[in-house]
């Protein structure tokens, strides 16, 4: 079931790209450097892991660079996160 997840997402981003491409968006949309659509990206502003979708109002054209920073970042806040949760769950326990 996760390939056949997978697939579609990579299938509904192709169809993206191609949408973004038609309609003349060929440079990153965060450093504004030119793009090949060989190379271009889909970009979510509102991340699928944090519910975001892949309509038209939520994807963007970005290079590759900016949307695996955007990504790390997104990961970042994530492990911030849950660290906080754990600390406060400790800090709970020793009170």
């Amino acid at each position: 079931a996760g390939q056949l997840y997978k697939d579609v997402a990579v299938s509904k981003n192709k169809k993206a790209k191609q949408r973004l491409w038609d309609r003349g968006y060929r440079q990153c949309h965060w450093c504004q450097k030119p793009l090949c659509k060989e190379t271009a990206t889909v970009d979510h502003l509102i991340a699928r892991a944090d519910g975001g979708i892949t309509t038209d109002g939520n994807i963007v054209i970005s290079c590759q660079k900016c949307n695996g920073e955007r990504a790390s970042f997104a990961n970042l806040k994530q492990m911030y996160l849950t660290l906080s949760k754990r600390l406060e769950k400790l800090e709970a326990r020793m009170l």
